[in-house]
């Protein structure tokens, strides 16, 4: 049989053998608590009053009772044995289902980890191309219910991106060394434009202005021009408006044009290049 302490509920085998008519006292081999156990195959029995024995005597029955007779158990169920090959393939089982487990993360994780690459990859194409979210709405289906349609009516700023950008030192016979910014603008607007305006500042360390340029997209310096031309010249080459090769007139969408800034003085606390888009107009379409 089993028996349970009343005080910490520490569970005993019991040979039945050893149980009195009415019952017995006993003493917890975990936490010492003395407590009678009454005969549970006995119908209508009393709990008697502790016998009359000396304290020393009643506890040195107890402890015999169940330092000899029981042991202690923390299991729920009593009723079997667990055999060996029940045992070994309970834990089969435990291990087959943790590697279970172990796959699907890391199947998981691995499925995370690609879709982070495709978004970061998607995104620095979209900044290369100038393309936005909405540039997809055609090639995915019901997109563009998702997303608002973009108002052809009005061009922002913001649809013409500035990318690629790099800048150089180059010799020139007459002012020495010039500070040449150079990039390419792209249309990300559903229409095309025109007259692209590029502004280039240079900053110092505290980001304050030191000096701004602007020129219009389409004009670019060949490399002899570059060494050779006076400072006036080379500002009223990059100031038409429509490009050197016209190309400045229209620029489709999705489209890009090529711009060079070119900064005639010396600044030596630059350390900041800024370039932006300060203007640009919308082209009617049929």
């Amino acid at each position: 049989m089993i028996i349970q302490c009343q005080k910490c509920s520490t569970k005993f085998r019991f040979d039945d053998k050893l149980m009195d008519k009415e019952g017995v006292w006993v003493r917890c081999g975990h936490c010492k608590h003395e407590f009678f156990q009454k005969n549970p195959f006995l119908k209508d029995g009393n709990m008697p009053k502790q016998p009359h024995d000396s304290p020393k005597t009643s506890k040195k029955s107890a402890e015999h009772e169940l330092n000899k007779s029981a042991s202690p158990d923390t299991s729920d169920e009593f009723d079997e044995e667990i055999s060996p090959e029940d045992a070994a393939r309970a834990k089969k089982t435990a291990r087959s289902g943790s590697g279970k487990l172990r796959i699907f993360l890391k199947i998981f994780l691995l499925f995370i980890l690609t879709c982070l690459f495709a978004a970061a990859c998607l995104w620095s194409y979209m900044q290369v191309s100038g393309m936005k979210v909405r540039d997809f709405a055609s090639v995915v289906p019901y997109l563009d219910k998702i997303i608002a349609a973009e108002d052809t009516s009005v061009l922002k700023l913001t649809q013409i991106k500035v990318a690629h950008l790099k800048q150089r030192y180059v010799k020139n016979w007459i002012l020495g060394d010039v500070l040449v910014v150079e990039g390419t603008a792209w249309n990300s607007a559903s229409f095309p434009v025109a007259r692209i305006r590029i502004v280039a500042t240079l900053h110092d360390a505290n980001d304050m202005e030191l000096a701004r340029k602007e020129a219009f997209a389409g004009n670019i310096l060949t490399p002899v021009e570059l060494a050779t031309l006076p400072e006036e010249a080379m500002a009223r080459e990059l100031s038409l408006s429509q490009g050197r090769d016209v190309t400045n007139d229209r620029i489709e969408s999705h489209g890009n044009i090529p711009f060079m800034i070119v900064f005639t003085k010396s600044y030596p606390g630059a350390v900041k290049t800024k370039v932006y888009v300060a203007g640009a107009e919308k082209l009617l379409t049929n």
